[in-house]
């Protein structure tokens, strides 16, 4: 299958590329240490899952992301006169490789800002990153104890837990509109990994069943093979719904073996939180029309500035425009400029370093997205900048938004929902 193959493709290429920086970061007692950045550069560190459980998902994006700096610095120019050098490895989706990943980094290269694609293999430095004052710009959230203020973590979409409330509220405003009475059943399928358990934080279960809908829960162990064993168990306690875990391989699974049990067109299925549609459109074709999806923006198909914009900076870095829903490659550009202008600001250029890129992030506000979002913003007590998403379906070619704007609660607050500049929906 063409789209099988790309896939592969990617990921080989990725995990042979990620060698390199961790040899890199590696070096002996006698090799001379890395230079400290040069005046006109700021240094951002990233390790990801290119190998282990969440190659399938990372991988193939992996290369759209080293693109978008190279994009940055090549095509803009910078950002306000300064060159973004990333530096990277691979963690293997691995807690213990992680710190040791991320030791050898800051060791080595110096970055005064992190990327980080999953937020949780960081809680093993949390303590350092502190001490250093240095942030990490975060894809999602999942773990809860990495999001309060005055912490160093500011994730762009929100988390897998926000999400899921706004999925909740969906399932009870479809529920309504296809004229059942009575209370939904949601049925949860994902791996005991704090990824896959992300989505129950804040006691997420609870504020559904409190709401209208009755949950049950079936988990699996990363890389499974059969799915049926969980699907039938879910389809014997009557579920209504079903939400699962998002990554590309773990979908293809739930759609195989829906299909096989015939529960496609009895059940609805939910994909949690992904970026990455067209990978499995890709593997799947039509075999995935029917699907929900949530979604943290516009998908392609809603025409927003940002999708010329993405399509820009991906036939530039692979000679075609990218079909993805996922514009988080414009946004980014967004995010930065908005970020460094701020510190400069704050500081002057000569002063930039962790801390005030750190005091930056706090006081972004109402920034560009191009359509993408409905609002993006952090704060002194705010640390996921996103608090709407919508519900996608996936179609023979594409995806469609199927729903409004959702508000989410912000369910990873320790002392409540509704932290300040949050909606208040309920």
């Amino acid at each position: 299958m063409k789209g099988g193959k790309r896939i592969m493709l990617f990921c080989f290429l990725a995990l042979l590329l990620a060698a390199l920086p961790t040899l890199a970061a590696c070096g002996g007692d006698g090799e001379e240490e890395t230079p400290k950045p040069a005046e006109d550069e700021i240094v951002i560190g990233m390790m990801l899952g290119l190998s282990g459980a969440a190659a399938s998902s990372q991988g193939p994006g992996f290369n759209q992301f080293l693109g978008t700096f190279r994009y940055i610095n090549e095509v803009l120019g910078g950002i306000e006169g300064f060159k973004l050098r990333l530096v990277w490895a691979d963690n293997r989706y691995d807690m213990a490789t992680a710190v040791m990943v991320f030791k050898q980094l800051k060791d080595r290269h110096h970055p005064v800002m992190w990327y980080a694609w999953d937020e949780f293999l960081y809680a093993g430095v949390k303590d350092i990153l502190e001490r250093d004052k240095t942030p990490v710009f975060t894809w999602g959230a999942n773990d809860p104890q990495l999001f309060d203020a005055p912490g160093m973590f500011f994730a762009l979409v929100g988390s897998d837990a926000n999400m899921f409330t706004g999925a909740v509220r969906w399932i009870l405003q479809d529920w309504e509109a296809s004229g059942k009475t009575g209370r939904p059943k949601l049925g949860t399928l994902h791996w005991d990994h704090p990824w896959g358990n992300a989505h129950k934080a804040g006691g997420n279960y609870q504020w559904a069943e409190e709401r209208g809908v009755d949950m049950v829960e079936r988990i699996y162990a990363p890389m499974s093979l059969d799915l049926r064993p969980q699907l039938m168990w879910l389809r014997d306690e009557g579920v209504d719904y079903i939400y699962f875990g998002a990554v590309t391989a773990d979908a293809v699974l739930v759609i195989r073996d829906a299909k096989a049990l015939g529960l496609w067109d009895e059940i609805k299925f939910i994909r949690g939180y992904s970026g990455d549609s067209y990978d499995l459109l890709d593997v799947v074709g039509e075999g995935a029309e029917g699907l929900y999806e949530v979604s943290d923006n516009d998908p392609r198909s809603s025409g927003v500035e940002a999708v010329a914009v993405a399509d820009t900076i991906t036939e530039w870095i692979e000679g075609k425009p990218d079909p993805g829903d996922l514009l988080m490659s414009p946004v980014s550009i967004e995010v930065l400029k908005a970020l460094i202008r701020q510190a400069i600001d704050d500081v002057g250029r000569e002063n930039i370093d962790g801390e005030a890129l750190y005091n930056a992030f706090q006081k972004l506000q109402n920034i560009e997205t191009l359509g993408a979002y409905r609002d993006l913003s952090w704060g002194p007590e705010r640390r996921m900048a996103n608090s709407f998403m919508k519900i996608k379906q996936y179609t023979k070619t594409g995806t469609v938004a199927v729903s409004d704007w959702i508000p989410m609660d912000d369910a990873l607050e320790k002392e409540g929902r509704g932290k300040p500049g949050w909606p208040a929906p309920d």
